[in-house]
C-alpha cells in the first residue's frame, strides 16, 4: 500500500470527506485530492501535519499494514460507530469472519514492521555516524598537517630572528 493509499484509507476510516481534510490542512480540495491520487510528492512537513490529524506518528504512515480493512489507527479525533476490539492503537474491525487471533496476528505483524523500520533507521544512523567519524578522522589528519607546518614556520621564524639578532650584533 502506498503512502497516498494509506492516507485515503485513514481518512475513510475517520469518515472524513476530502473537503474536510483539505480544510484541516489549509489547502484546496483539488490539492488534497492530488495527494490521495498520488499525483504530487508530499513534503515532510505536510506528512507530519497529516499524521497529526490521524493521531499517528509519521513513521506509521510508512508501516501501516492494512489487510481487508481490518486494521487502522484510532486517533484523538476518531469518529464513527465501529464495533470490534481495540488493543493499544490497533482496532480490528470485524467486517468478515475475523477473530481475536487475527487481530493478534495483525498486531504482531505491525510490531514486526515497526521493529524493521526502527532497525533500518538505526542502520542508517549508524552509517551516518560512521561517515561523520571518517570525516572527523580526515579533519584530524589535516589539523595535524597544519600543526606540523605551523611548527616548521615557527622554527623558520626563530632562525630568521636569530640571524637578524646576529646581524645587529655584528653591525654594532
Amino acid at each position: 500500500m502506498t503512502i497516498h493509499e494509506k492516507i485515503r484509507f485513514l481518512r475513510q476510516q475517520k469518515l472524513w470527506s476530502q473537503e474536510q481534510m483539505a480544510n484541516y490542512l489549509g489547502m484546496s480540495i483539488n490539492g488534497y485530492g492530488s495527494i490521495e491520487r498520488g499525483e504530487t510528492d508530499i513534503g515532510l512537513s505536510r506528512l507530519e501535519q497529516i499524521a497529526s490529524l490521524f493521531g499517528v506518528g509519521v513513521h506509521q504512515l510508512f508501516v501501516l499494514n492494512e489487510e481487508a480493512n481490518a486494521l487502522y489507527f484510532l486517533g484523538a479525533n476518531s469518529t464513527g460507530n465501529n464495533t470490534g476490539i481495540q488493543t493499544n492503537n490497533i482496532y480490528c474491525n470485524y467486517r468478515s469472519e475475523s477473530n481475536t487471533s487475527d487481530c493478534n496476528y495483525l498486531r504482531k505483524e505491525l510490531e514486526l514492521e515497526k521493529q524493521l523500520f526502527i532497525n533500518e533507521q538505526k542502520d542508517k544512523e549508524l552509517s551516518y555516524l560512521r561517515e561523520i567519524n571518517a570525516s572527523k578522522e580526515r579533519e584530524l589528519v589535516y589539523l595535524n598537517e597544519i600543526n606540523a607546518l605551523k611548527e616548521k614556520k615557527l622554527s623558520y621564524l626563530k632562525e630568521i630572528n636569530r640571524l637578524i639578532r646576529n646581524q645587529d650584533v655584528e653591525m654594532a
